[in-house]
Formats: structure tokens, sequence, C-alpha cells
């Protein structure tokens, strides 16, 4: 059963309240759910189906994911945000809602939020997430009240510590996850003749104190089609000549890196 009651209008910042097929807020603000579950919030427009990943970028990432891509990292971000006690954890550019699915089963008693600008992502999300509450809306303007999450994550998405700040509880945990050096390595030492590895931050948001950082790091196999699959959910898909893609596609197996880095925060 979903749980809308978490939402707040973007407008003015009231509570939003389900009523048959919409939600309202008391000034009479009103936002159609859909079919699939979720809500757009994005003001000012019904929301571009071309913000953020493209469908096909959503495809691909969502088939790789049914693959047990991320399985290793999300047990360690699970065990992380379990440090918090989570009532209510909020994926901040949830793509196609693998994290929150996570969150889901690993907290059945918490309610889970995700936000992405991509509709055709936060659709997918909604769709095979029941139990988690999906809008389109901007990471740097989180339809939440203010101090009301324990546990906010962001991974591979844009970061608005400021925003994060303001809907964490105090004591609240933000998990950043970001791609280790070493990531997708062997997807690079196929695509480029000078691969490279990838920088990482060790920047501290503002308002928050470090608490540790946590690495997964494991190999990956895709085999056939799914070769085609990994290389299209990345950004690398774009960077790259045709002909270098044509070349790692045409792969029948390809083996590679996967690494990423967790970084835990507390807002003080």
């Amino acid at each position: 059963m979903r749980n809308y009651s978490r939402l707040v209008c973007p407008k003015c910042k009231e509570k939003l309240v389900r009523k048959g097929g919409s939600l309202y807020c008391s000034n009479g603000h009103c936002y159609d759910v859909a079919a699939s579950g979720y809500v757009n919030l994005v003001m000012g427009s019904r929301g571009s189906a071309d913000s953020g990943d493209s469908g096909e970028m959503t495809a691909a990432r969502h088939r790789i994911m049914s693959l047990g891509y991320y399985d290793g990292l999300l047990c360690k971000v699970c065990a992380t945000a379990e440090e918090f006690a989570p009532r209510f954890i909020i994926d901040c550019g949830a793509g196609e809602g693998r994290f929150a699915s996570a969150f889901t089963e690993a907290f059945p008693d918490a309610d889970v939020a995700g936000t992405d600008l991509a509709r055709s992502a936060v659709n997918v999300a909604s769709r095979t997430v029941k139990g988690a509450v999906f809008a389109v809306a901007n990471s740097n303007a989180l339809p939440y009240a203010d101090d009301s999450a324990d546990v906010a994550v962001c991974a591979f998405a844009p970061v608005f510590p400021a925003e994060i700040r303001r809907v964490l509880r105090s004591g609240g945990g933000f998990i950043r996850v970001t791609p280790g050096a070493r990531h997708l390595y062997g997807l690079k030492e196929k695509l480029y003749s000078a691969p490279y590895f990838n920088e990482e931050s060790d920047e501290i948001p503002e308002g928050f104190s470090h608490r540790e950082t946590v690495r997964s790091e494991y190999l990956f196999t895709a085999k056939g089609d799914d070769v085609g699959a990994l290389l299209q959910m990345t950004p690398y898909y774009y960077r790259t000549s045709p002909e270098a893609l044509a070349k790692v596609r045409a792969e029948k197996e390809l083996t590679t890196e996967l690494a990423f880095r967790i970084d835990v925060f507390v807002k003080e």
C-alpha cells in the first residue's frame, strides 16, 4: 500500500492528501496520480518525457539491473542505512527504482520515496516497486517536509546538499554513491585506446560530518545482447565513436570491474 502522505505541494508546501485519483493540498492545488501510481510534481509544466535519462537508457539499465548488476552494492547501502533506524527513506534521482526496491525489502515498515526528472524512469519504477511512492520532481526542490527523512540516498545523480540537509532530520544520514576509480574499466578498455580511471571526490557537504567511506567492488559479466544494454546504460554510449560502439556490441561476452564508493554523512 503506497503512502502518499509524505508528499507536500510544490506550490505552497502544504501536505498532499489523496482523494480518488488525485492528490490535493488544503489550498486546492491538484496533481493527478498516474495509472502506475506516480505523481508529476514538476511545477509549471506537465513534465517532459525527455528530461533526465532517455527511455532507451532507462530500458537498458532496467535490463542490466535484473541481472544483478547492483546486488553487491545494494547490500552494503542497505546495511549502512540500517544504522539510522529509518522510518522514511528518500532516493534522490531514483531512476528505474532499483535502490527503492531494495529499501522496501530491507525496511518493510518504513516509508520509501523516490524522485527523478525522467518520467519514463519514474513510470518503470512505480510499476515495478509497489511499496514506494515515486514523483517526477527536481532534486533541488524535493517535495517533502523539512526535517522529515531519516535517510536520503543519492546514487549516480546530481547532488544538492542544501536541499538534502533540509529534508533530513537532525542526525539523519546522507548516503552518496559514486563510481570508484576502476568502475567499468573493463568496458573502457574495449572502447578506448587509452582507458582512464574515474576521479573520486573527498568533498564533505556543508552542514554534514563524514562518518565513513565504504567500498563495493566486484566483477560483472554481460553476455549476448546484454553487452549492448550494458553499454547503452552508461554515459560512454553518447561520447564514443559509432565504430567503437559497434565493436563492443559485437562482443559475445564482456567482463568488467564494478567499483562503487559509498560515502556516509550525518546531518549536524
